[in-house]
């Protein structure tokens, strides 16, 4: 047998290894959702708003800004399978485009969130002191306020905007990553394996990097998965009262308070938008509870 039939037989067995080790996590996966069948429900859900958001420019019937003034307040039909608003626009066509928006800015608020809010927890609790006294005051005050109030003082302040949602949300979120960091950070740097990589030379940025941030994941994603669903309601609410994305680029809360005036005529221009909303935050809360199930050790070895 020459080298190379040899170095093509690792690869093979390399790769055999591989696909058993992913089929195997995924047979145990399906195991521990099976316990909780609405985690099984929540999945599907989450997956369909993303999928809608993604190919939005796609599978939107018509574009989301044009007007048929001579159709405005229509009821469902085949044209209009939602209806129209006051302005004659497909509901249709702006729900998916508002799954865009709201999605987008869920997701990238929470992930700087996650983010900046992790590295400063880790850094806070790792080496303690001065840092972790200031850092920790300053996620205090800003816990002290509740969010929605908050987040309207802050966009009154910079002023509403896409970008500016996605900057006040992560702000607003930052403080329940950094403190959730904090806590993983002190309960690990004490640990037998910490003190063990200490001995062997490793440095403070290896040990934060290999041990502590790499320990403190599962809790950390769980927590991302959860927190998207209040984001997207707080930019739903923040678009409601005009804070938040601004027309014509359709968001669900300022489709909302669109239809707010025509509740009695046209109860579809709110309701749709609505409804979307309520299944969107379902979906991502059953997702994020199956996620901690499958993620959870201990839950994963419960019989």
């Amino acid at each position: 047998m020459n080298e190379t039939q040899v170095i093509s037989g690792e690869q093979s067995s390399t790769y055999e290894s591989f696909w058993n080790s992913m089929a195997e996590r995924t047979r145990e996966a399906w195991r521990v959702l099976s316990r909780n069948p609405l985690s099984l429900v929540g999945l599907p859900i989450a997956v369909f708003m993303i999928v809608v958001a993604i190919l939005a420019p796609v599978i939107s019937p018509y574009p989301y800004e044009e007007m048929d003034l001579a159709n405005r307040t229509q009821g469902p039909s085949r044209a209009h399978l939602l209806g129209t608003d006051r302005f004659g626009r497909d509901i249709l066509s702006r729900m998916i485009w508002g799954a865009r928006a709201s999605l987008s800015v869920g997701a990238a608020g929470i992930g700087i969130a996650m983010t900046v809010g992790t590295a400063i927890g880790m850094l806070s609790g790792f080496f303690g002191g001065w840092l972790d006294e200031a850092v920790m005051r300053v996620m205090d005050i800003i816990l002290s306020f509740p969010y929605i109030v908050l987040a309207v003082a802050l966009i009154a302040m910079v002023g509403p905007s896409l970008r500016n949602v996605i900057v006040v949300i992560a702000i607003t979120r930052t403080p329940r990553f950094a403190r959730l960091a904090r806590a993983s950070a002190l309960a690990l740097k004490e640990v037998e394996f910490v003190t063990a990589a200490r001995a062997i030379g490793q440095t403070n940025w290896g040990i934060i990097y290999r041990h502590i941030l790499a320990n403190s994941l599962t809790p950390i994603v769980v927590m991302g998965s959860l927190t998207t669903a209040t984001a997207i309601l707080t930019e739903a609410s923040l678009s409601f009262l005009g804070l938040g994305i601004q027309p014509p680029m359709p968001s669900w809360g300022n489709m909302i308070a669109d239809g707010r005036g025509f509740l009695m005529d046209a109860p579809w221009i709110a309701t749709f938008p609505g409804l979307a909303i309520s299944l969107t935050i379902l979906g991502f809360n059953l997702f994020g509870d199956g996620l901690r199930d499958i993620l959870d050790p201990r839950l994963r070895g419960r019989e």
